[in-house]
């Protein structure tokens, strides 16, 4: 009887040559495609024809931010007519030229110190609410005993623009150019509404 060599390349198993066991699932994992497919059954893909934003809606509001947050500051501030501490450098000079369209006007002439300022609390509410930029209130000029201008309305406006109701609304005041009236009226910038973040 021909016995067998134990060393014989002839009769050895190479380890390439013996079938391929297929891998079981084990736990804790996931096949390659019935694991997945379970996994991923309740998601849903995200909606494709959400619009774009536009740019220019992206520095507007940029900008109000930007506004926002230095009003806010100046607004803890009193505020001075002149002074333009919740400005950049162009919007006051803007203002003191008198390049802001004026969008809504108060015309305070006959007006009592009482009188003049309900009006001017409620004409600016009014104007914040319509989201008007600058508006002119003319408060008209009185002189004092040297002929210098000098009126209780023009006095008073400062302080009137302090009052709580209507510093909140206001950036900054300046006195109007000629042509809108000059040292007896004057420039009132409002703040811009801060807008809701779009989703």
């Amino acid at each position: 009887m021909k016995r067998m060599n134990p060393g014989s390349t002839r009769d050895r198993i190479h380890p390439g040559d013996r079938p391929a066991r297929a891998e079981e699932p084990g736990p804790g994992r996931l096949g390659a495609s019935t694991g997945w497919d379970r996994f991923t059954a309740d998601v849903e893909p995200l909606p494709a024809d959400k619009p774009p934003v536009d740019p220019g809606t992206l520095a507007r509001g940029a900008a109000t931010v930007r506004e926002g947050n230095a009003g806010a500051k100046a607004a803890r501030r009193q505020l001075e007519i002149g002074r333009f501490d919740g400005l950049n450098r162009r919007q006051a000079d803007q203002l003191r030229r008198g390049d802001y369209p004026v969008q809504g006007r108060l015309d305070l002439h006959g007006s009592t110190a009482d009188e003049a300022r309900t009006e001017i609390a409620r004409f600016l509410q009014s104007a914040a609410a319509r989201e008007l930029r600058c508006v002119l209130v003319i408060t008209g000029q009185g002189r004092d005993d040297f002929g210098r201008p000098r009126g209780v309305l023009r006095d008073s406006l400062e302080k009137w623009l302090n009052a709580p109701r209507t510093r909140r609304l206001v950036l900054a005041c300046a006195p109007a150019q000629r042509k809108d009236g000059g040292h007896g009226a004057f420039y009132i910038l409002l703040r811009r509404k801060r807008q809701p973040a779009r989703r």
